[in-house]
Formats: C-alpha cells, structure tokens, sequence
C-alpha cells in the first residue's frame, strides 16, 4: 500500500499529498486486481489479505536493521555497511571513508539520520536538517543524548557509506535515489526522489520530510531493475 512512502511525505506538500494520495490508491487497486494474491491458499480476497501485506510491509521497512542484515545474508547489493556494538569500529568506518551515514534502526522517511565526515584530526562531526553536532559514539545508553553542542550515540551503530556523485571542482553530488512499487514481484512504476540543490551536508537527506520532490520515472535499466526484483524477493515483500 505504499505504506513507507505515505511515511515520508508525510508532512509535505500539496503537491506531495496529492501524489501520495495517488499511489496510495494505485497500489492498493493493482493489489486487488493481481490474481495469484487472492488465489493463494492462506488469504482471503477482500481488505483483510491487503491491510496485512500492508502491516507486514510496514514493519519490515520501519526495522532498518533487520531489512539490511537480510539483504547483506543474500548477497543483495549495498553501499557498504557497518552493524556493530563497537564505538571504535564505528570511528575508523567514518574516517574511512570520510562520510557516512548514521541511521536510526527503527525509523522511517530519513527521520534520525546523522550525515557524519571527519576531519583532518580524526574528530568526528554530524548533520542532520537544520542541525551541526560533534559525534560521539558510547558504549552504552538509551536513546541519543544531546548535550553542549555533543551528540551521544549509543550502540546499535548502523552506518551506511555516503552515496554521491563527484561534479565541477570534486563538489559531491546527491546520486539518483529512485524507488521500485512492487506487487506480487512486478513492478508497477518508478518514482525518484531529487533534491533542487545541495548545500550541506545534511542535504544529502534526501527525504520528502526535508524539503525533496518526487517525481515518476518512466524507465529504468535493465540493472536497476533486477535490483528492485531482488530486494524484493530477499525481503519477502510481495507488495
């Protein structure tokens, strides 16, 4: 039911609403309508069998960590990824590769997310929208404690390599984010998410949430699309 997307545009705007409107309704009539969802043997045709993909779905997306061990156990491919316990192996993966991205284990629509860099001393800054903190990662706690300009970060760590595209003068560029609509392992449509301009770090956020548009795509590569296919399946998300 598109149920991630409804998370991340929510709030937004007008524009956004209405487009969420539209795929909402699209998925759930292409739900419907696709016939080996409603002859399998474990399912009813009617709102119930939709409202449980949905739920299913739903969970799936808002548990980060569980999705992305998932997909590192398959062999899908990712930006390269870091789930530890360890404050120290959480450092050395941002000063190795300069920027990275803390991501909440539980959340949806870009919410938590923590764009980090190091600097040439090996200190370690975040940004999220509207937001510049020094990063520390601890041994324990609960919950992400800020203090004097310092955000506390207990474990889980999931960091993510920052994806980006190197334009004029080495300026990084957001790369394509684009996002697959899934039924019963077709693909419906393509929908890509852009950001007008990238300022700062924190902009590489690319979420509806933070000021990003959607727009439809008409056609992807052959690639891209064996991807979507394969996350799909890994996941076990049929819709």
């Amino acid at each position: 039911l598109g149920t991630a997307l409804m998370v991340e545009l929510t709030p937004g705007s007008v524009s956004n609403a209405l487009l969420t409107m539209l795929l909402g309704l699209a998925v759930c009539w292409l739900t419907l309508k696709v016939p080996s969802l409603l002859r399998s043997a474990r399912s009813q045709a009617g709102v119930t069998n939709v409202l449980t993909f949905a739920m299913a779905t739903h969970a799936l997306c808002w548990d980060k960590l569980a999705a992305a061990r998932r997909l590192l156990e398959r062999g899908v491919a990712m930006p390269e990824t870091l789930i530890t316990m360890d404050p120290e192996e959480a450092r050395d993966f941002v000063r190795g590769h300069d920027q990275a991205i803390l991501k909440e284990p539980r959340a949806c629509g870009g919410h938590g997310h923590v764009v980090l860099f190091a600097d040439q001393g090996g200190t370690i800054a975040g940004e999220m929208p509207g937001r510049r903190y020094a990063v520390e990662f601890v041994l324990s706690g609960v919950g992400r404690q800020l203090r004097h300009g310092v955000l506390s970060c207990p474990p889980p760590f999931y960091l993510q390599r920052l994806i980006a595209d190197v334009g004029r003068g080495n300026v990084l560029r957001a790369g394509q984010i684009l996002r697959a609509y899934v039924v019963d392992s077709q693909i419906a449509f393509w929908s890509e998410r852009r950001r007008d301009k990238i300022r700062r770090p924190a902009d590489f956020i690319v979420s509806a949430t933070f000021g990003a548009r959607y727009h439809f795509v008409r056609a992807v590569s052959d690639a891209v699309e064996t991807l979507a296919r394969r996350t799909a399946e890994a996941l076990g998300v049929r819709v």
